[in-house]
């Protein structure tokens, strides 16, 4: 399983792509549900670029939604 930079990280090297914005929050999604399917209830975000954290705050609301209890996410720009 590929680890959730990686996944962000191959999305983002394919610049003016049309639905990206889509593709990369359906592999977050992806690999958040795998970890849960694999028993995990914690999750670390990092998210180096962060800019406003618009990612970083969805990526974590995901996670709570799919039954993560402890998430720490950090952003830094």
């Amino acid at each position: 399983m590929a680890s959730l930079a990686h996944v962000i990280d191959r999305a983002v090297a394919r610049p003016g792509q049309h639905g990206m914005d889509e593709e990369i929050r359906a592999k977050i999604d992806t690999v958040l549900r795998d970890l849960r399917l694999r028993g995990r209830h914690a999750l670390r975000i990092v998210d180096p670029g962060c800019g406003t954290g618009g990612w970083l705050i969805a990526t974590a609301l995901r996670a709570r939604a799919l039954g993560f209890t402890a998430i720490e996410a950090r952003g830094m720009k």
